[in-house]
């Protein structure tokens, strides 16, 4: 999940991208709104989890699944971490 490039290019539209993808995380992922998943991705989508392939009907297909019930996004990136037990946490970040 670490493959592809690494360069970050056209600086110049980073507040333009941080909304677009602001906006997609808010009406698709959140909201679930999964036919407008078209207005922010098309098939050059190049997906990084190894159990997915390219393109928006996969993403569309896995997306249906979990949620049941301008085009500038290209590549998704999944992470994945353990978080440590609370008693070995190096700060509090925070009062929750």
């Amino acid at each position: 999940m670490v493959d592809g490039p690494t360069e970050a290019r056209d600086l110049d539209k980073t507040e333009s991208n941080r909304s677009l993808v602001r906006s997609f995380v808010e009406s698709v992922l959140i909201g679930g709104l999964l036919s407008q998943l078209n207005a922010y991705i098309d098939d050059a989508f190049a997906e990084h989890n190894p159990n997915l392939r390219d393109g928006v009907s996969p993403l569309r297909s896995a997306s249906l699944a979990t949620y049941e019930g301008v085009r500038k996004v290209v590549e998704h990136w999944d992470t994945t971490e353990k978080i440590a037990p609370r008693s070995e946490w190096k700060n509090d970040n925070g009062k929750f």
